[in-house]
């Protein structure tokens, strides 16, 4: 396995080449808005020197994998020390106030990134319009990640944002299918699956707009009386925004309907590491699990890939996206 890990002392501006001083390392991710994550162990040589906000940067059989900052770091016993860097999303963690007039997510993504000063990049435009706003301190995750749930909500298209060794991209979900195939025969060496309805399905929209000119609230509810029969009733209500009309507002509901009245489905696998295995990327999974076969694209929600004693390992955790 050929690494090469550059860590840089940020005071005297000095690289330092310790490839042969990294004993593992485990880069972690997730589509939520989360930072990339490098936790690594690396032995105390006597000259290497380090800080909080150096950077980093790991590069595995010619893949970058990640460059990023130090956060953290501690030592234990004997001559090891170990380190939490994060790569550019950890500063969607700034606190702020932003009004919108009317945009894209893309648009307020790349506002956002020039404010603070982020190399950034749209790779995928979100073409349709959002309506003015006020985001009163709030993360800048926070933001962008309402933008792109909005725009989900809206008209069905799924976007995230994620870094890209040093550049956060703005991506299309629907773009991002691979060719990998994981699976009994392809990688994967243990599973986990699970279904469910209790985290974040509802089979009943129910949204009120407040009405200034009568005083009034308005209630607009869409259901699926099936699966209320089925599992109850499971709510999801919300105040819209005022300046929406009827025909916007049902559309909302039929399109949030649509994507919460189902099944949650999550597979969770370990296997030998694949980079092209990133949150947000389409996988097909081909696996026989007892009486059940499986064999689908899924969405990668989270990875993990760690890098040790010339082995390179993952977790996976994917869901259906129907």
């Amino acid at each position: 396995m050929n690494i090469e890990f550059l860590i840089q002392d940020n005071q005297t501006g000095v690289i330092y080449d310790a490839s042969e001083l990294l004993i593992g390392a485990t880069w972690s991710g997730r589509i939520s808005g989360q930072p990339g994550k490098l936790a690594f162990d690396i032995v105390r040589d006597g000259t290497l020197k380090f800080y909080e906000g150096s950077p980093v940067r790991l590069t595995v059989n010619k893949h970058k994998l990640f460059f990023g900052w130090v956060f953290g770091k501690g030592r234990t016993d004997g001559n090891i020390t170990s380190v939490t860097a994060y790569d550019q999303l950890r500063y969607f963690k700034n606190t702020d106030s932003y009004s919108f007039k009317t945009g894209t997510a893309s648009e307020r993504f790349t506002k956002i990134c020039k404010d603070f000063e982020l190399k950034h990049k749209i790779i995928h435009k979100s073409k349709h319009k959002l309506p003015v706003k006020l985001y009163d301190s709030k993360t800048l995750a926070d933001i962008i990640q309402d933008s792109i749930d909005l725009t989900l909500i809206d008209i069905g298209q799924w976007f995230l944002v994620r870094d890209n060794f040093g550049t956060l991209e703005f991506l299309d979900i629907a773009k991002l299918k691979t060719n990998l195939i994981l699976g009994d025969a392809s990688l994967m060496t243990g599973f986990d699956y699970q279904t469910s309805i209790d985290d974040d399905t509802f089979n009943q929209i129910k949204f009120v707009q407040e009405n200034k000119e009568t005083a009034k609230r308005e209630v607009y509810i869409v259901k699926d009386s099936s699966t209320i029969d089925r599992w109850g009733l499971l709510q999801h209500y919300e105040k819209v925004d005022e300046k929406l009309n009827p025909a916007q507002i049902k559309q909302r509901a039929d399109q949030l309907i649509k994507l919460k009245n189902r099944v949650t489905r999550k597979l969770s696998l370990d296997g030998i590491g694949d980079f092209r295995v990133m949150p947000g990327n389409g996988i097909w999974v081909e696996t026989q699990m007892d009486d059940m076969m499986i064999s689908r694209y899924m969405m990668v929600h989270a990875c993990s890939h760690t890098i040790k004693n010339e082995l390179h390992m993952m977790k996976v955790s994917l869901e259906v996206v129907e």
